[in-house]
């Protein structure tokens, strides 16, 4: 499945390593994505409600084709290489997936992320991920949220009233508002 524009796009700072990725997704029903990992070769994979995690080695951007109205979870993680070196993800796409409610991407140098499309999105976890700063003011069906170990100062959760789980440990942040929240 080739579409016009892919629904995922993650492209990486490709002056250090190759990077060693794992992706899961999930979704509404049953359908199939294809990866292009950057040198037009394309992999496609079946998606039964749940797909079993794929490793990926990336030497340059990923693009993912497919249906975004029925992807609702997505994970990626980076596996560290030989030196311990985690490449930094300059861009990060996924404002194509309306339908996202659930999102992980953790140990991935990710500075920052928009996520001002994915208005369903229930679970967020992106811990270990050098964030400098996050919006989440559209997200407002939020119930989990996991920033940890990030080089966030600040965060707004004011429109955020349904979360009940929030680990923001290890973050410079001095003073969150909760009065807001249930």
């Amino acid at each position: 499945i080739q579409a016009v524009s892919p629904i995922i796009t993650i492209i990486p700072d490709t002056s250090y390593t190759v990077m060693n990725l794992q992706i899961k997704i999930s979704s509404s029903e049953d359908t199939e994505i294809s990866l292009d990992s950057g040198r037009n070769q394309f992999h496609t994979y079946q998606i039964v409600r749940d797909m079993a995690p794929i490793s990926v080695s990336m030497p340059g951007e990923i693009k993912i084709y497919g249906d975004a109205g029925k992807i609702i979870s997505f994970e990626i993680f980076e596996h560290k290489n030989d030196n311990n070196i985690r490449n930094e993800i300059i861009d990060f796409n996924i404002s194509k997936l309306m339908k996202l409610k659930s999102l992980s991407v953790s140990n991935i140098r990710l500075k920052k992320i928009d996520l001002s499309k994915n208005v369903l999105l229930e679970s967020l976890e992106m811990s270990n991920s050098f964030l400098t700063d996050i919006s989440l003011e559209n997200n407002k069906k939020l119930e989990i949220l996991k920033l940890s170990h990030n080089n966030l100062n600040k965060i707004n959760l004011n429109e955020n009233k349904l979360l009940r789980i929030l680990d923001l440990s290890h973050n410079r942040i001095k003073n969150i508002d909760l009065s807001k929240n249930k």
